[in-house]
């Protein structure tokens, strides 16, 4: 019978989460030094624990061994699953001095089958020593405690480092005067923790700036922060402004004093408190002095003004100064008089020299007056005139006498006017007296004037003197005054010769004949001949008018009357000349219209009776060439008519030759071009052209997509040319189908390399001329149960095809999955063990 071989598994241990080690087995029994090698079929050690079983101990079952010569007897082993060792490592932080401490985490190493934290019993805790007073430094934190069923913990601490905290230091604006020194500068303080003031500072910053005592107003001036250092604390420095304004610089007005009437003195200003040691020569503008005194301000004292000065530095107090006027020297001069004797004295004036402002007499408070001791019986000779008793605010008045002299009477004596006709002898020449005193008359002259002129029975029409000389008196000056000798002119008649002009030109130049000459004189002596005037005008129409003679003059001679002359006006010649026209073929004719030369006055044809017209023989459907235009039938009294013929040019009308756009599919022959046409005239079509354009195309059969001209060339008729216009071949994108193909695959396993198969190539091409080729991708994993999956091409592009998407199939089959019953023992009479 067979021989008993026990069969123990030897007892094995592995770290939590590791891969079960190699079983082995350790057989007693064995005879004639017989081993494991004999064996028909070694049994094999098996063991429910898994990678994810938990730390503790598992059966390892030895079974499944046969052997000819042998029965087996089995004894279990153990397989012991130890904690794994996990590294929880504080994560380092840091935080501001001041801070409460951030929240603390830990970071692991060394789980096992993908756990993560969540599968800890117990964490460890992290705690450092820092607290919100800790200082600027490193502190440790520090792990503890954590307990797990798999996993013993290795703790390593982190490090919390509280960094320096941010305390802004602001500096505090400030103002000061110009000239004055800097005040104080002080700083304020935000963000302090802990209760910490400037005191607890290592190095309290200090404040500084630019500005000094000379510093100008206007500009800012920055209060600048700095030096400060603490353990604790880093510094936000934040400037402060300096204004700098303005000091006050009295300005008062110098005293002057002026006479009245003068202009005023230069205005001076003296300055008090200038900064600096500086002066007047600093002031941006200098203020100015004025006074509403004026040259003719009276006597007085009146304010001086200072303002408008204007500084950087400065702002100004005024202090008035006062203006002081004083009397203006008057000198008033009695003026020299005369008269003569027995006449009562003038009345006495005075001349003045002094006066100010254009000012006179009759701005005298109490003006001066003049008096004489001559009267009307004083003798001829000389008397004192006195000036006295004026008086005035602005002047002071001295005097000057002045002298009345008495003269002779005068006598006017007067030759008296005559007048005579040019040729006669020369009249009586006779005298007039005026001014005889006391009853005197001409028989009191001692000696008595004559009157005499130049003028003969042959003189000249015009005035000539009579001139009174030779007299002589002891009691009177002799006055002369001269008379007039006229000379008249003599009558003579003018009349105006006849003319002839043409209608519109300017009048002739109209000629008079004079009768009523005398001494055989002729026109040649007239001074200014006679001129002629008539109502006819260039514009005046055909017909007679009256020539008028008038308006002659001459030294001796009057045109006492006048005889009209006759113009007479003819027909001007009009020439009508028909416009030359151009249309287009198949056009209606253009307005023929007719064009003038000869008008005249500026006239045009809406002075004629009746217009020409023209006319011509070509109509709408004429043939391209020449047709004559005819002028006639024009009416006007003023004008006669000469035609002259014009010239109607028929030319090619303009045929629009357009392409039409085609479009076609990428690799496919381009479709036939045809042409649209625009323009056909009487009711014309395509048929009556001699010779079509032609159209054309660069495009062909490989043509990528896109847009290629369609060209037209040449094109031949007679009544037509050709504008030819190119139109568009569109190449559209072909369409081509990627269709992902069918896979299978077993559960479990990645899925496979996924390929695509294309139709619809034009031209011979295959996928190597896609731009972008398309992938094919599918939802199903390698834990995808089975089942059949889409396969899901898409994400190719090209220029010449549109690509469309046909889905495949994966087909996931199933696993095969071989299970085993494990071996089991038992003693006679137990129950069956868990199989």
């Amino acid at each position: 019978t067979q021989a008993t071989l026990t069969s123990t598994a030897d007892d094995k241990s592995r770290i939590y989460g590791d891969a079960n080690p190699t079983f082995t087995i350790t057989y007693t029994g064995f005879k004639n030094g017989e081993t494991g090698s004999v064996l028909d079929t070694p049994p094999v050690a098996t063991s429910s624990a898994g990678l994810l079983s938990p730390v503790g101990p598992y059966n390892i079952v030895p079974a499944n061994g046969s052997d000819n010569n042998y029965a087996f007897s089995y004894v279990n082993g153990t397989l012991s699953v130890t904690k794994a060792t996990l590294t929880a490592t504080a994560d380092n932080k840091s935080k501001a001095y001041g801070d409460a401490n951030p929240a603390f985490t830990i970071s692991y190493t060394g789980f096992k089958n993908s756990e993560t934290s969540v599968v800890i019993d117990t964490p460890p805790t992290a705690t450092s020593l820092a607290d919100v007073t800790s200082p600027f430094g490193s502190y440790a934190i520090t792990l503890t405690g954590g307990l797990d069923g798999n996993y013993d913990f290795t703790l390593v601490d982190g490090t919390l480092t509280v960094g320096k905290a941010t305390l802004t230091v602001t500096a505090d604006n400030k103002s000061k005067t110009y000239g004055d020194a800097n005040p104080t500068l002080t700083l304020t303080y935000s963000g302090f923790r802990n209760g910490d003031t400037e005191a607890s500072l290592v190095l309290a910053p200090g404040a500084s700036t630019n500005a000094v005592v000379s510093s100008p107003v206007g500009s800012t001036y920055s209060i600048v922060p700095s030096n400060g250092s603490d353990t604790n604390y880093s510094f936000n420095y934040v400037n402060g402004t300096l204004t700098i304004n303005k000091a006050t610089l009295s300005a008062t007005a110098a005293d002057a004093s002026r006479v009245y009437g003068d202009a005023n003195p230069a205005f001076t200003i003296n300055y008090t408190g200038f900064k600096n040691g500086e002066n007047a020569s600093v002031i941006d503008l200098d203020p100015t002095a004025s006074s509403a005194a004026v040259n003719t301000t009276s006597v007085g004292t009146y304010p001086i003004v200072p303002s408008g000065g204007l500084d950087n530095n400065y702002d100004f107090s005024y202090t008035n100064g006062t203006l002081t006027i004083t009397q203006a020297p008057l000198v008033a001069t009695a003026d020299n008089q005369s008269r003569a004797y027995g006449v009562a004295n003038p009345a006495f004036t005075i001349s003045y020299s002094g006066f100010k402002n254009s000012e006179t007499s009759s701005v005298l408070d109490v003006a001066p007056t003049a008096t004489t001791t001559a009267n009307t019986t004083s003798p001829f000779g000389t008397y004192p005139i006195t000036p006295s008793g004026g008086s005035d605010l602005n002047y002071s008045i001295s005097y000057v006498d002045g002298t009345l002299s008495i003269t002779r009477a005068i006598l006017t004596v007067t030759a008296d006017n005559q007048s005579r006709v040019y040729g006669d002898a020369n009249p009586t020449l006779t005298i007039t007296y005026s001014g005889f005193l006391n009853g005197d008359n001409a028989t009191a002259i001692d000696v008595l004037p004559t009157a005499t002129t130049i003028a003969t029975n042959t003189s000249n029409v015009g005035t000539y003197s009579i001139i009174p000389a030779g007299g002589s008196d002891n009691n009177y000056t002799l006055s002369y005054i001269d008379g007039t000798l006229t000379v008249t002119k003599a009558a003579l008649v003018a009349t105006a010769d006849n003319a002839t002009r043409v209608y519109g030109d300017a009048n002739p130049s109209f000629t008079v004949t004079y009768t009523g000459f005398k001494n055989g004189e002729n026109s040649a002596v007239i001074d200014v001949l006679a001129n002629t005037s008539t109502p006819a005008v260039n514009v005046s129409p055909v017909g007679t008018y009256n020539i008028t003679p008038s308006g002659g003059s001459d030294n001796n001679y009057s045109i006492s009357s006048y005889a009209n002359g006759t113009l007479t006006i003819t027909q001007a010649t009009l020439t009508v000349t028909a416009d030359n026209q151009t249309r287009a073929y198949g056009d209606v004719n253009p307005t023929l219209t007719v064009s003038y030369s000869g008008f005249k006055n500026s006239e045009t044809s809406a002075v004629l009776t009746t217009l020409p017209t023209a006319t011509t023989v070509a109509i709408n459907t004429s043939i391209v060439g020449t047709y004559p235009i005819v002028p006639s039938g024009g009416v006007s009294g003023n004008y006669a008519f000469t035609y002259v013929n014009g010239t109607l040019t028929v030319t090619k009308a303009v045929l629009t030759a357009t392409a039409n756009n085609q479009t076609k599919v990428y690799g496919d022959a381009n479709p036939a071009l045809t042409i649209a046409y625009t323009g056909f005239k009487n009711g014309e079509t395509a048929a009556v052209i001699l010779t079509p354009p032609t159209a054309s195309t660069t495009a062909t059969l490989t043509s990528s997509v896109g847009t290629y001209p369609i060209t037209l060339a040449g094109g031949l008729n007679g009544n037509y040319s050709f504008t030819l216009v190119d139109g568009t071949l569109t190449v559209t994108q072909a369409t081509i189908v990627a269709t992902a193909d069918n896979k299978t695959r077993v559960y479990g396993d990645p899925n496979p390399a996924f390929t695509i198969t294309y139709t619809g190539f034009r031209n011979g091409e295959t996928s190597a001329v896609i731009d972008l080729l398309a992938t094919a991708t599918s939802s199903a994993v390698a834990t995808t149960g089975v089942g059949t999956y889409p396969i899901v091409p898409s994400g190719g592009s090209d220029n010449n095809y549109v690509i469309t998407y046909a889905n495949g199939t994966l087909t996931i089959t199933q696993a095969t999955l071989t299970v085993t019953a494990d071996n089991q023992t038992r003693a006679y009479g137990d129950v069956n063990p868990t199989l």
